[in-house]
């Protein structure tokens, strides 16, 4: 039982690391910055869009909803749920920045732009 906090305290240290940012070669910070913000912009979009729990407007279930008889609207529990949006946001930034040619490297070893 007394190696139990040293163990714990160990795994934890385990995930400690380097910061990361994301690299590719001869690109300016600026321009690193903008793809950043635009592949945020477009995850939190897809990633909203995925997991919206209302129904949308004109009587139409959204994603996630089943009508059993007009008017009436039920979630379906298979649906994915909006509380996973955040994780789904973050693979779909990772995704985008990854198609656009970058890579995620430790602070010192980024090219550091042009």
């Amino acid at each position: 039982m007394r190696l139990l906090p040293s163990i714990a305290l160990l795994a934890l240290l385990a995930g400690c690391g380097p910061p990361l940012v994301w690299d590719r070669p001869q690109t300016s910070d600026a321009i690193v910055h903008a793809d950043v913000q635009d592949c945020r912009r477009m995850a939190r979009q897809q990633a909203f869009a995925e997991t919206w729990p209302g129904p949308s407007f004109r009587g139409f279930p959204a994603r996630g909803y089943y009508a059993r008889r007009p008017g009436y609207f039920y979630h379906d529990p298979f649906a994915k749920p909006f509380f996973e949006r955040e994780a789904r946001e973050s693979s779909l930034h990772d995704f985008c920045m990854r198609a656009r040619g970058y890579r995620l490297a430790p602070l010192e070893q980024a090219s550091g732009g042009s």
